[in-house]
């Protein structure tokens, strides 16, 4: 099982909701970046959002719950064959894990932000979750007391998953956080001046989220 949790652990973490903001005079860096964070911590639509993005409240919670299916889904391709069935109470279960997962985020996002040429660089300080590691130890307490206590393989993933996706539900937001590490993200154009957070600091940011 320890394999199947370090699989879970990349897929989730990629699954990042990013809204493009049109650079204007009224156009906030930070603003920007804790909007996002926002969002995805909360699900949350907030007027900013709404006023930059251009996007109706209906079309940006509509987004929020695509991004729950996303996770849904990629934690089943993740799983493959060792998942629990894939049935609407068990998808349910896990969209719930999703929303733990992400509400899980402890952030400060730095008033101030720096601009070269086109882009802006806004700092962000992270407060990295124990979840994963604690997963890790809760996955290796499970198999030590559950073995031999189930008569088929499916009967394991069953069983396991349920509890796994409890856990998440249950203590994402209280396990802990580490030492917080400073991260410094880019904001920049498009062709079209359309602005959004680079590629590789969505990535930097959001896999500093979890220890």
């Amino acid at each position: 099982m320890k394999r199947m949790v370090s699989k879970f652990i990349p897929l989730s973490l990629v699954l990042i909701m990013s809204f493009a903001f049109w650079g204007c005079g009224s156009f906030d860096p930070s603003a920007y970046v804790d909007s996002q964070l926002n969002y995805l911590k909360t699900g949350e639509v907030t007027e900013e959002m709404l006023a930059n993005t251009g996007l109706t409240e209906e079309q940006l919670e509509e987004d929020y719950e695509d991004l729950l299916d996303d996770f849904v889904d990629s934690n089943y391709t993740a799983g493959g064959e060792a998942m629990f069935e894939d049935n609407e109470a068990n998808r349910s279960k896990v969209r719930e894990a999703g929303k733990a997962f992400f509400k899980a985020m402890e952030y400060e996002v730095n008033e101030e932000y720096t601009e070269e040429d086109d882009s802006y660089f806004v700092e962000v300080r992270i407060y990295p979750s124990k979840l994963l590691d604690e997963l890790e130890s809760w996955s290796q307490k499970w198999r030590e007391e559950h073995e031999g206590a189930f008569k088929t393989q499916e009967e394991v993933y069953e069983s396991f998953w349920n509890s796994f996706y409890d856990y998440i539900i249950e203590n994402a937001t209280s396990v802990g956080y580490g030492e917080p590490k400073v991260i410094t993200v880019e904001i920049e154009p498009d062709d079209d001046g359309v602005y959004d957070l680079t590629e590789e600091s969505s990535s930097e940011l959001f896999n500093a989220v979890f220890e």
